[in-house]
């Protein structure tokens, strides 16, 4: 259990170096921002700066596009938060709450919020990740159809769960979304189904989805109201807003261990991405 923490202690010499450690800034700092794009996604993020890895050490390679990957995942939330479009699809939880704290002037809350559990529920993955490296990968392994049509069961519970106040709305949803899972290419038979043209062979990408069903209407609404009060909503400054939220969070110790351990064990699982931890951990 502990071979993985002696590696990392063994190897932590090749992240405390200058160079090393501005990678790692400008690594944060790129993510953030490309997070923040709306249809950027983390892996399209890592996908842009492979390039440049290809004259960096190895250990700086991976500093680089780990530092990339995850800041991209919370600088999402700032999307999610301001304009009610997830700027990745892990952030999808986080505009039902965050969007609405924006409109009601508590927008840097919100981020601050969102960034320090992002911080915590990190370090929590990594410990995890260091210790039980090994029998979290040969429970993944045990994975095969049979569990993940169960996970897809759950899914559709979590949907369910999650419209308790419109529960035909939230059947219908389900209902749609199952419908575009079945656009493209059979995994079976291999036939192909509802794709009028060659682009949907491929199926529909979850990014364009959520492109379409959140940045587009709100895309409309900030259009209708143009002009308007409406268009923009104040920000209520707080001076040591910061450290408050911070000890606000850090008091939250129930749910900070069940979002972590929820992420953590949904994580490993083969196909599943943040977007559905992100969704089980809010229902």
């Amino acid at each position: 259990m502990f071979d993985g923490l002696i590696g990392v202690v063994s190897h932590l010499g090749n992240l405390f170096t200058f160079y090393n450690m501005t990678i790692l800034l400008l690594g944060v700092i790129g993510g953030i921002i490309l997070g923040a794009l709306p249809g950027v996604s983390p892996t399209l993020a890592v996908a842009l700066l492979v390039p440049f890895t290809f004259y960096m050490e190895p250990a700086s390679g991976l500093i680089l596009l780990g530092a990339v990957y995850t800041s991209s995942v919370a600088g999402g939330a700032i999307s999610a938060i301001l304009i009610n479009v997830p700027g990745a699809p892990a952030n999808i939880a986080t505009l039902l709450d965050g969007y609405p704290m924006a409109r009601s002037g508590r927008a840097e809350e919100a981020l601050y919020t969102c960034f320090i559990s992002s911080f915590i529920g990190g370090i929590f993955g990594m410990v995890i990740m260091i210790l039980l490296t090994l029998p979290l990968a040969e429970f993944a392994l045990k994975f095969r159809s049979t569990e993940i049509f169960w996970i897809a069961i759950l899914g559709l519970t979590v949907v369910a769960g999650l419209g308790t106040e419109n529960m035909i709305k939230a059947l219908i949803s389900g209902a749609f979304g199952i419908w575009l899972s079945t656009i493209g290419c059979n995994p079976v038979t291999g036939e192909f189904r509802f794709v009028f043209n060659d682009i949907l062979m491929g199926g529909i990408n979850i990014l364009p989805a959520l492109i379409g069903l959140f940045a587009i209407p709100q895309a409309f609404s900030l259009a209708e109201s143009y002009g308007t009060k409406r268009t923009a909503f104040k920000i209520q400054r707080e001076k040591g807003l910061f450290i408050k939220t911070f000890i606000q969070m850090i008091k939250m110790v129930r749910v900070q261990t069940i979002g972590s351990i929820v992420g953590s064990i949904i994580g490993i699982i083969p196909g599943v991405g943040g977007q559905v931890a992100g969704i089980v951990a809010y229902d």
